[in-house]
């Protein structure tokens, strides 16, 4: 870790050509810093907190280099908790430099995150709102950016601090049945002991089932198309980024590498891939992609194996998979004017494919219930296959209010939680020694204080921090 009681300087807005940028300055000396090349020091010097003034900034020779706003904040106020100086300036990248090249003769460059690992340090936030600030950053859908909002806000803070509480206390009273198992006092009450392991269980599991969802909000979806050539894979691509992305012609092999677009599906971020169609083929560039297409597959949270209504001999590949999707496209060419509903879906697949398709199939009579309808050409023709999409990764079209975990660390220090509380739980039905059963509890308080930040480590908050941008 660097030393925290540098000041410490960077651009906090992106670096190019723009209308404003803004330099932050941090540290116990940084309204003296600040004021040394301010036309007007003593404003910044006697400035309350949360002040904005406007003047002029000079270089060493006093020589104007940009009009800019001064915004004071003072410790501890302020983001880092130190006294902090927020330099607006033109977006200019040579003003820009040459305002940073000032200041650096007096401060130090900040390390990536530096600003809010000091934020984390002086107490201004706990750990787990540090990590939502970057979450918070590079969120890419409505749904990424409230997950990762409410976690700043510390409402994950608010689910934990309880749950140690609990724990803590049931702790308490097994270590205190040990020190007093000579004296006459009442025994462990071991009803009360009961629900207590019963309620941070059930908690715990719960966080984790819902987590699920929160690292595909935080993460994206890894969502592959396959299947032969020329079923549509292309203008399914197309359709669900409602643009002309990838090359659609009636020529088999069109594909030929891999193609990859972000989108939001119901608000989750979603990775689409674009494979090339896999088959038997003597060119070698294809292949190659085909080549690529398995790596992607292998990958791949979701696989849309996709037919057409003249290759559904094919349906069997894949089919036990269970990140598969089985998609009939283009179900427009069967005669249907409008998508259907799901009872219609099915009634038809299993009249019209059970007996023509099916029937001649092993294994048909499943495979038929299991089929996802989609049209690139009929209105609102992607609908049922983001449903099932969702329904297969059981994530609701909506979330609710709740605290949404969706870090993989986070999700880590809880199952590691869970796994020390059951063994206590079990260790105490056993009857092995409350001994045991408090260190267990024990090592859970300290894997979900990891959490938050009650325990951490130099080299865990290096490699929380380092991913953040150098202005934050």
């Amino acid at each position: 870790m660097t030393h925290i009681l540098d000041d410490i300087v960077a651009l906090a807005t992106p670096p190019g050509h723009g209308a404003l940028a803004v330099v932050r300055i941090s540290g116990s000396k940084a309204l003296v810093i600040v004021s040394q090349f301010f036309d007007k020091p003593g404003k910044i010097l006697r400035s309350h907190s949360h002040k904005a003034l406007h003047g002029i900034f000079l270089d060493e020779n006093k020589e104007e280099l940009d009009e800019v706003v001064c915004t004071i904040f003072r410790q501890p106020h302020s983001y880092t908790g130190e006294d902090v100086v927020e330099i607006s300036c033109h977006g200019n990248p040579q003003i820009v430099n040459r305002i940073l090249g000032v200041l650096l003769k007096h401060a130090r460059l900040a390390q990536p995150g530096e600003f809010t690992l000091r934020a984390f340090l002086n107490g201004r936030i706990g750990l787990s709102q540090a990590e939502a600030v970057d979450d918070l950053i590079n969120a890419r859908t409505q749904l990424s950016s409230k997950a990762a909002l409410a976690q700043l806000q510390g409402k994950l803070y608010q689910w934990i601090t309880p749950l140690l509480e609990v724990i803590s206390n049931i702790r308490i009273r097994f270590e205190m049945a040990i020190d007093f198992a000579d004296q006459d006092l009442p025994p462990l009450n071991e009803d009360a002991a009961e629900k207590d392991f019963a309620l941070i269980v059930q908690q715990m599991q719960q966080a984790l089932s819902e987590g699920k969802g929160g690292k595909f909000i935080r993460d994206g979806i890894r969502i592959c198309l396959t299947g032969a050539v020329n079923v549509g894979k292309s203008s399914l691509f197309n359709a669900f980024l409602q643009e002309d992305r990838a090359i659609v012609t009636p020529h088999p092999g069109t594909t030929r590498d891999y193609l990859e677009e972000m989108v939001s599906l119901c608000g989750y971020p979603a990775v689409i891939y674009d494979t090339a169609g896999i088959r038997d083929s003597g060119d070698e560039i294809e292949n190659i992609g085909i080549s690529q297409s398995r790596r992607i597959v292998d990958n791949a949270d979701i696989i849309l194996h996709v037919f057409d209504p003249y290759g559904l001999t094919e349906l069997t590949m894949r089919s036990d998979d269970p990140r598969c999707i089985l998609v009939l496209n283009k179900c427009d060419l069967l005669g249907f004017a409008a998508m259907p509903d799901e009872d219609t879906w099915h009634n038809y697949i299993q009249s019209e494919y059970n007996t023509h398709i099916f029937g001649a199939m092993e294994r048909g009579a499943g495979l038929q219930r299991s089929l996802v309808p989609s049209s690139t050409i009929l209105d609102k023709g992607l609908d049922p296959l983001i449903v099932a999409i969702l329904n297969k990764l059981a994530l609701p079209m909506e979330r609710q209010d709740s605290p949404l975990i969706t870090n993989t660390r986070h999700l880590n220090a809880i199952a590691n939680a869970l796994d020390a509380v059951q063994n206590a739980w079990q260790t105490h039905r056993d009857g092995l020694g409350y001994e045991l059963v408090a260190l267990d509890l024990m090592r859970a308080a300290d894997h979900l204080g990891e959490i938050v930040g009650i325990v951490t480590t130099d080299d865990m908050l290096d490699r929380i921090f380092s991913n953040f941008c150098i202005g934050k």
